[in-house]
């Protein structure tokens, strides 16, 4: 009786865990879909997915805790998973099979005649692989409708390495200076557009390149692009009559 009751508990268990991963893999479908989760929908929650949910949380207003709660939960659109329940099973009664004379198709009519009359086989049309989709590097979510969405690539980085340098020294930004968009430089846009009174996106959007004067022609320095060392190339001196000028 105690074996039974043991094997009944951990069914109920393996039952629980199933929905959670289930509600979670939900959440980390919407809250990739809203833009907030960059990672694998697995169902896990980890670290990363914790550090979604807290952005989808200080977006909404809701009690920043990583976790979803009931009040996340109804913002995303989603409520507890719940186990279906299994409907009375009803004996249906199936109709009579009924065979149907095979008509022969164009294509056995066709073998007949390569069979009979000693016809060359026709040849198969060469299969083509489609393409296979790129790997989206992140820069048209991060520069989503502003000048740089259609920008090369190595004026993107260099413009992300900006952002990441000038939070950095503001001590918002605490990762490696690489130019690459990642969910640790949203969390430092976040806060850096509260401080400044902006709209909170998470982005490099207009507003934010405009007052951390990244945007050329408005006041901010040309778009060069950076080394391999994060340090941005600068133009080469040039000496007129024994003196450097720039």
């Amino acid at each position: 009786m105690k074996k039974i009751v043991n094997l009944a508990l951990l069914s109920f268990v393996i039952s629980s865990a199933g929905r959670a991963d289930d509600l979670t893999r939900n959440a980390q479908t919407e809250l990739k879909t809203q833009g907030f989760y960059y990672g694998e929908i697995d169902g896990a929650l980890s670290t990363e997915t914790s550090a979604s949910i807290k952005r989808f949380q200080i977006r909404n207003g809701l009690d920043v805790t990583g976790t979803l709660t009931e009040k996340t939960l109804e913002s995303l659109g989603l409520s507890k998973v719940e186990t279906p329940r299994t409907p009375p099973v009803t004996q249906v009664t199936p109709p009579p099979i009924v065979q149907e004379e095979r008509r022969p198709r164009v294509e056995d009519d066709r073998r007949f005649l390569q069979r009979e009359e000693g016809l060359p086989p026709r040849p198969e049309a060469p299969r083509i692989a489609p393409p296979r989709p790129e790997p989206s590097s992140g820069y048209e979510e991060v520069f989503a409708r502003t000048p740089f969405a259609s920008a090369p690539p190595e004026i993107q980085r260099s413009t992300v390495k900006r952002a990441q340098s000038l939070l950095s020294k503001q001590g918002l930004f605490r990762e490696r200076v690489d130019g690459m968009p990642s969910p640790a430089l949203e969390e430092a846009l976040l806060t850096y557009q509260r401080h400044t009174r902006l709209p909170l996106t998470g982005r490099l959007d207009l507003d934010t390149l405009s007052i951390m004067r990244l945007l050329p022609g408005r006041g901010g320095p040309p778009l060069q692009p950076f080394n391999e060392g994060g340090e941005q190339q600068r133009p080469p001196q040039k000496v007129y009559r024994g003196v450097w000028v720039r």
